[in-house]
């Protein structure tokens, strides 16, 4: 019995050895994967901030668009209101001057 339990020991202590051997080789297989994988989020994330940057690009861009537009709205509407203002004045003109025609057609027909 004594070489038996002896045999149990040996055993049981190459089990051991042998269990953290292969613990050993499965967390170090594990932890190139794991750089793999935080590489994959790293590439992820940069992916992502790529395209919010993108994103963001195109909405400044689209910004600037607009900002001419109104620029250029603004610019047509003061034209237009010159050239009203322009033709008010003409219009006022005119009847200025019907007005003193009335005024004094009496008086040249007397």
């Amino acid at each position: 019995m004594c070489l038996w339990g002896r045999a149990e020991r040996t055993s049981n202590s190459s089990l051991q050895i042998s269990g953290r051997k292969k613990w050993q080789n499965f967390t170090g297989f594990l932890s190139p994967l794991r750089k793999l994988d935080m590489k994959g989020c790293e590439l992820v994330e940069k992916k992502h901030l790529l395209a919010v940057e993108q994103k963001l690009k195109l909405a400044e861009e689209e910004i600037q668009m607009y900002k001419r537009r109104v620029e250029e709205l603004q610019q047509e509407m003061q034209e237009t209101e010159d050239s009203f203002k322009y033709r008010i004045a003409l219009l006022e003109e005119v009847a200025q001057d019907n007005w003193v025609r009335m005024c004094v057609l009496p008086y040249l027909c007397a």
